[in-house]
């Protein structure tokens, strides 16, 4: 796990996976999906966030994105695991 961002005490943190994911899309839709989940650390939480049925893992859409990420609750932590078009990111659960 690589530390990006704190804010009152949640951390947000990239997998490998999704650093190289988030890489790999074009400058301004990786912009729009790091400040979606800054924002959802600082508790604005407008994002269109549903539970992924069977998973303890959850998806961010953000226009034909998706990004799959985990809470750990007890050290206060999201993770990023996954960004990729939304053709594709389901792949491999």
């Amino acid at each position: 796990m690589t530390f990006v961002y704190s804010f009152k005490g949640y951390k947000l943190s990239y997998t490998k996976k999704a650093e190289k994911d988030l890489k790999a899309i074009d400058n301004q839709h990786s912009k729009k999906i790091e400040k979606k989940f800054k924002d959802m650390v600082q508790g604005l939480s407008n994002n269109d966030i549903k539970k992924l049925q069977g998973y303890n893992i959850f998806r961010l859409r953000v226009g034909n994105y998706r990004a799959l990420f985990e809470v750990h609750e007890k050290i206060i932590t999201i993770l990023v695991v996954s960004v990729e078009h939304r053709k594709d990111v389901y792949e491999g659960l």
